[in-house]
């Protein structure tokens, strides 16, 4: 329906996650005034950028809550172990400042906020935000369209059951309850396997995982498609 120009660079530690806010910030600055729309997507350390072009240049800012970000953030404050504490200082002021961002001052200087499902948007009510501003678009499956499909069930009944997970791997969406689903399954199934198409965002996420899967004891039967894996035949 039209051009999008995206912002997509990620940051692991300090000074590269301070690297890639500036350079996105500069990014939403320098083309937002030729947009007809400003976009943010779960990043809720952008808003202030967002929020400054959608002023500089007068166009709507709508920001989309594919995830709860925030709820993630106290989540890896969280898990953080005692033992670093300057580490867990630093996730504890992100998880309060993105709090503040999201809470406060994100439903106040949105045009439009789009969320994932009605229950999300009645969560958030709740918790104060403006109704008239959010607007659910459900992302997932057109069941009406799978409804037309056919298999030959017969065909599958000799291979074994695989189960596929499409999206990011990340200690914030508590990812590793995949692989707890796939554990119960085998122990009624035990041929049964995962592939995952996705991966996690950097490359702690993804060690993170893989040690996770040596763990339980899955690896050789998680096959991967994403940026960390290939699937094997």
């Amino acid at each position: 329906a039209g051009d999008v120009s995206v912002s997509a660079t990620y940051g692991e530690l300090i000074i590269k996650t301070f690297y890639c806010l500036l350079l996105e910030s500069w990014f939403l600055l320098r083309y937002g005034r030729s947009a007809d729309i400003i976009k943010v997507r779960d990043r809720i350390r952008l808003l202030p950028a967002a929020w400054l072009s959608s002023f500089l240049w007068n166009k709507p800012l709508v920001y989309w809550v594919s995830f709860p970000i925030v709820e993630g953030h106290r989540q890896v404050y969280l898990e953080c172990k005692r033992n670093n504490p300057l580490r867990k200082l630093i996730l504890f002021l992100r998880y309060s400042f993105s709090k503040f961002l999201f809470y406060k001052v994100m439903p106040s200087c949105c045009d439009v906020i789009f969320v994932q499902s009605s229950a999300m948007k009645n969560s958030f009510c709740l918790l104060g935000m403006p109704e008239k501003k959010i607007m659910a678009v459900p992302m997932g499956v057109d069941l009406e369209m799978f409804s037309a499909l056919h298999p030959d069930i017969a065909d599958k009944k000799d291979r074994p059951l695989s189960l596929c997970y499409l999206g990011t791997i990340a200690k914030a969406r508590q990812s590793d309850f995949i692989l707890d689903v796939l554990a119960g399954v085998r122990q009624r199934i035990p041929d049964a396997q995962l592939l995952i198409v996705g991966d996690g965002l950097t490359l702690s996420e993804q060690s993170w995982f893989r040690s996770e899967m040596e763990t339980r004891g899955l690896a050789a039967c998680v096959e991967r498609a994403g940026r960390g894996g290939d699937v094997r035949h």
